[in-house]
């Protein structure tokens, strides 16, 4: 499977189905896609990836951006194996809010 094209094929499914809630999109390595979504369209975006596309769900990792001038940062990361591909599911929280949708309900394994 080529990677590339599997790359484009994943943000091309996601920009449809997401619209503006997808904040942007990218390759910032060849075995990586991120993926910024606003934090309304976290657990959305996260079911199309685990069942539409069907990659597997690696980790979660909570971050501190505000030394940044940004909030509070989580990351979903995924693996489509068979394409050799990784894709992080990237979200900014704001850090008076502090608060995400749980993937959980469309990601089980999440709930680790």
């Amino acid at each position: 499977m080529d990677t590339a094209l599997e790359a484009t094929r994943i943000i091309g499914l996601l920009t449809g189905r997401l619209g503006s809630a997808l904040l942007d999109a990218g390759e910032p390595h060849a075995d990586t896609v991120r993926l910024d979504v606003e934090p309304s369209a976290v657990r959305d975006a996260a079911e199309v990836l685990g069942q539409e596309v069907g990659a597997r769900f690696l980790i979660t990792v909570g971050m501190d951006e505000r030394p940044l001038g940004r909030g509070y940062a989580i990351v979903h990361l995924f693996s489509l194996d068979r394409a050799h591909l990784f894709i992080a599911l990237y979200c900014t929280v704001d850090p008076a809010v502090a608060r995400l949708p749980a993937i959980t309900p469309v990601i089980p394994a999440a709930g680790w």
